[in-house]
């Protein structure tokens, strides 16, 4: 288990990194910027810490990147970042344009706040694919008794059947197993032949795999969603929410993800405001000063707002529709989880 304790020693140094900024109130925290175009010819810029925090952490960059399989040196660091932005919740994309002579130039780059800590919580994710490598790896030797050097590189069902025909010819006996193992998969695939002298009589087991065979293979539950009334938006923090469905909770995601980003400059935009009034307000927007300019600006909103959970749910019908005398009232349920208020 070294890999993985590699991993949780890798996360506590970025940890102590973050902590070390958060003891230092001279210091903001250390941030990290991506540019797809850069002026200076790096990808990567840091900045928002002092030299020594910025300099440690580029060391421990530089370590994590290593055991990745970069060669190291002063890319490792940028390999490491670019991990980051692929996959990390703290990334925050940013469309950039510069004019110059009239004509406009325009790039991506983005942005990771808080860059020690979003490390050290990619840390956690790479200790878990190693373990689940780990498992992947025990799996394969099990199934069919390979030596190392010849176990199987997959687990789909012709591998296994490819390794369990070989132990068969090596061993002369069955496999421990609670139905007989067909020589060939040709074979498998056959229910019963009743011609015996074509070929050898081979009838399809009941039972070749037992289902703790894939129990490292993970099966996510995917509820229907059919109608608003089907559905709950629970507020997370002010940029995360979690989706429940069918009273079962599905997924979490972030206003980027749902359709509510401000492609200027990468923030919420102001559709998400209103989609997270609606949920400190339970579902209600009161129409008590439906004139006026505000009125109006509400009436805009709840029309973005309608726009963007149709395309991500894929559901036609009006999530908030307008009710004389109450005001916008969602379908779906929405509220406030107790970390919003934390």
């Amino acid at each position: 288990m070294e890999d993985t304790a590699f991993w949780r020693d890798l996360e506590a140094r970025f940890r102590a990194l973050h902590d070390e900024q958060l003891q230092n109130r001279g210091s903001d925290a250390l941030h990290a910027l991506w540019s797809s175009d850069p002026a200076d010819g790096d990808p990567w810029y840091l900045g928002g810490a002092t030299d020594h925090i910025c300099t440690q952490f580029e060391w421990v960059a530089e370590r994590a990147a290593v055991q990745l399989g970069h060669p190291g040196g002063g890319n490792a660091v940028f390999s490491w970042l670019d991990r980051l932005r692929g996959a990390s919740p703290h990334y925050r994309p940013i469309n950039s344009s510069h004019i110059a002579k009239g004509k406009e130039t325009r790039w991506d780059s983005g942005r990771i706040d808080s860059v020690c800590m979003a490390s050290a919580e990619y840390c956690l994710k790479c200790e878990t694919e190693e373990l689940k490598r780990k498992r992947r790896s025990r799996r394969m030797r099990n199934f069919a008794g390979h030596k190392n050097s010849e176990r199987p590189t997959d687990l789909t069902p012709e591998a296994i059947l490819r390794g369990l025909a070989a132990k068969f010819a090596k061993d002369g006996k069955l496999p421990a197993q609670n139905a007989s193992v067909p020589p060939s998969i040709g074979a498998a695939n056959q229910t019963e032949d009743t011609d015996p002298g074509s070929r050898p009589l081979v009838k399809k087991p009941d039972r070749l795999f037992h289902s703790g065979d894939y129990a490292s293979v993970p099966i996510k539950a995917r509820p229907s969603l059919k109608s608003w009334g089907d559905m709950r938006i629970s507020f997370l923090s002010d940029e995360r929410v979690q989706i429940i469905k069918n009273g079962t909770p599905a997924e979490t995601l972030n206003y980027a993800e749902m359709g509510f980003m401000d492609r200027r400059n990468g923030k919420p935009n102001q559709a998400w405001m209103m989609l997270r009034t609606l949920a400190e307000e339970r579902g209600i927007i009161s129409d008590r000063a439906k004139t006026g300019k505000d009125w109006l600006r509400v009436a805009k909103r709840m029309e973005e707002i309608r726009k963007a959970l149709r395309k991500h749910f894929g559901i036609s019908d009006d999530p908030v529709p307008f009710v004389e005398g109450a005001g916008y009232q969602a379908v779906f349920k929405i509220d406030c989880a107790p970390s919003f208020n934390t």
